[in-house]
C-alpha cells in the first residue's frame, strides 16, 4: 500500500448524487446514466406502512391515518409528525378548506387546523328545563336557552328556547344535562323581552339565582340569540 502524500481535504461541494462511482460505497434505489454518474431511480419509495387512509393537500403535504388511529402529517421532504391520536373513523371523505382540512365517515367528523385536532362541529344544546325558586328577580315572564362551548372557543347550537314566569319573591333555577368536554352557557332574557343575552356557566348542569352578578350579566349584550316570536 503506496502511503498518503498529503491531504486534499473533503468533496464536500457536489451533490452525492451526481459523484463518479469510485466515490460510492452502496448505491440504493438508483441508476447509473450514460455520463456514469448515480442518479434517483423514479418511482416510488415506501414511507409508511399500516396506512388506513391518507389526502394530499394542494401545498403538497400528506395526511396519512394509521391502522392505530395516530394521524401523521408529512411533508414535501418525507418528513413527518404525529398530529394526533385516536383518529377513528377511517377511510374519510376529504375537503380542504383554506387552512383546514375536514375529515368525515360514517361514524366520526374531523377538524384539522395549523395548531390542532379537533372533532368536527360542537353539539347543540337541549332546551333547558326551567323551575322557579326563592329569589329577588323582577316579575314577568323570562326566556332563557342553553348553548354548548367548546375549550378552544367554538360555539354549538340549541334546540329552542324555554319560558317561564315568575311572581314577585322568586328566582330562577336553569338546568341543562351536561356534556364531556363542553361548558354549558345559559342565555336568559330581560323580564318580559324578547332577547336573551349571555348570563351564567351552568355547574354540574344546574344553576340557581339570584347570584350577586347575575342582574347585571344578563342585560350585557355580548352574546345574543334572538328567539322567534310566538304570536
Amino acid at each position: 500500500m503506496g502511503l498518503i502524500a498529503g491531504f486534499k481535504g473533503i468533496n464536500n461541494r457536489v451533490d452525492p448524487t451526481a459523484l463518479g462511482m469510485e466515490w460510492q460505497i452502496g448505491a440504493d434505489n438508483a441508476l447509473c446514466d450514460n455520463a456514469r454518474y448515480l442518479v434517483q431511480r423514479p418511482g416510488y419509495a415506501e414511507f409508511a406502512t399500516g396506512v388506513a387512509d391518507a389526502f394530499g393537500t394542494r401545498d403538497g403535504r400528506l395526511f396519512s391515518v394509521s391502522s392505530t388511529g395516530v394521524l401523521y402529517e408529512v411533508a414535501v421532504d418525507g418528513a413527518s409528525r404525529a398530529r394526533a391520536t385516536g383518529f377513528s373513523g377511517a377511510p374519510f371523505q376529504w375537503a380542504e378548506l383554506g387552512p383546514a382540512i375536514f375529515a368525515m365517515s360514517e361514524t366520526a367528523k374531523w377538524c384539522i387546523y395549523p395548531d390542532r385536532v379537533v372533532p368536527w362541529g360542537v353539539p347543540t344544546a337541549d332546551i333547558p328545563t326551567l323551575s322557579a325558586t326563592a329569589g329577588d328577580l323582577e316579575p314577568g315572564t323570562y326566556l332563557v336557552a342553553c348553548a354548548l362551548f367548546a375549550q378552544d372557543g367554538r360555539m354549538g347550537g340549541t334546540l329552542g328556547v324555554a319560558t317561564i314566569e315568575l311572581a314577585a319573591g322568586q328566582g330562577l333555577v336553569v338546568t341543562s344535562p351536561e356534556v364531556a368536554g363542553y361548558d354549558t352557557v345559559a342565555y336568559v332574557s330581560p323580564p318580559d323581552g324578547d332577547i336573551v343575552y349571555q348570563a351564567m356557566t351552568l355547574s354540574g348542569g344546574l344553576e340557581r339565582s339570584p347570584l350577586p352578578q347575575w342582574k347585571a350579566l344578563i342585560f350585557v349584550p355580548s352574546t345574543f340569540i334572538r328567539p322567534r316570536r310566538v304570536p
